[in-house]
């Protein structure tokens, strides 16, 4: 009888040692489970910030593109208007000729 005692004695402790260890075990993987939540937290919050830096870029570019756009339009007005004053500038300078020559013959 005493040896069944002792013999129940120690299952009881090695069950109560299994039921702790299971109980550690599952309070590390509990832990594990909430560290995991938050990276993914972290991830999710950096992919979205992320996104919204990538916007912005686009945003950038599509504004670079028309400034650009609009930069070729002002530069190709501003050689057709140059090519256009070409014919009136050497006009000018040709009336300029003749007048001073014009004026020197005029004075002897």
């Amino acid at each position: 009888e005493e040896e069944e005692k002792v013999h129940s004695q120690i299952q009881m402790r090695q069950q109560k040692r299994q039921t702790q260890q299971r109980l550690d075990e599952a309070r590390q993987a509990e832990s594990m489970l909430g560290e995991l939540g938050q990276l993914f937290g972290k991830m999710s919050s950096l992919i979205s910030q992320q996104g919204e830096t990538l916007e912005k870029i686009e945003d950038d570019v599509e504004c670079a593109l028309v400034d650009v756009t609009a930069g070729q339009e002002e530069l190709t007005k501003l050689y057709s208007i140059k090519k256009g004053n070409r014919p009136l500038i050497i006009k000018t300078f040709a009336i300029l000729i003749f007048l001073i020559i014009f004026m020197r013959a005029y004075k002897k």
